[in-house]
């Protein structure tokens, strides 16, 4: 019985020893990997990390003289030019074009004018390059029967678009040649 104890015990001490050769060989194997990989692959510039640099108990954001990142571009671009604009405004240019009537057209002169009437009904007169409408709207040619205006506005991507809106004296409207 000694005998194939002696046996059993060779037996497990050469199966650990087998054992742990397989192991060590395959953990040198990972090693020996990770150093190549180290050696191949130049180094990495090290980029600090704002977020571990401690911030100042008194710290308060100022947003004055930043633009604020939540309004298209083009508005900054033109804010000031439209501050400047909107304070000379003509009376044709507080009402949607919608809302006034064509009523007359004087035409046959070096210098044609029509007239508009304003929901009040008050009568305004307009020739080539008048202002007119809420949309920076200017007056670009006045026909015998009808008033062509293009309007400014900007589509999606921020970019200028004119309009033309034609404006059409009624049938039973005055029309004047001279």
């Amino acid at each position: 019985m000694n005998a194939a104890r002696c046996k059993c015990n060779y037996l497990l001490q050469s199966m650990v020893i087998v054992f742990y050769v397989l192991v060590s060989s395959c953990t040198r194997g990972q090693q020996a990997s990770k150093t190549s990989a180290k050696k191949s692959s130049p180094e990495a510039p090290k980029i600090s990390n704002a977020a571990s640099q401690p911030i100042p108990d008194n710290y308060s954001y100022s947003s004055v003289g930043k633009r604020d990142p939540f309004r298209p571009f083009y508005v900054d671009q033109e804010s000031e030019a439209e501050a400047h604009h909107d304070k000379n405004l003509s009376e044709l240019q507080n009402y949607e074009l919608d809302q006034l009537r064509l009523v007359a057209i004087l035409s046959g002169t070096s210098q044609p004018e029509a007239m508009f009437e304003d929901p009040q009904t008050i009568g305004h007169t307009v020739h080539v390059g008048s202002p007119i409408g809420k949309n920076n709207g200017r007056v670009s040619k006045i026909k015998k029967d009808e008033v062509d205006i293009i309007e400014e506005s900007r589509d999606l991507s921020g970019k200028k678009q004119h309009t033309t809106v034609t404006i059409r004296l009624p049938g039973d409207e005055l029309v004047l040649d001279k």
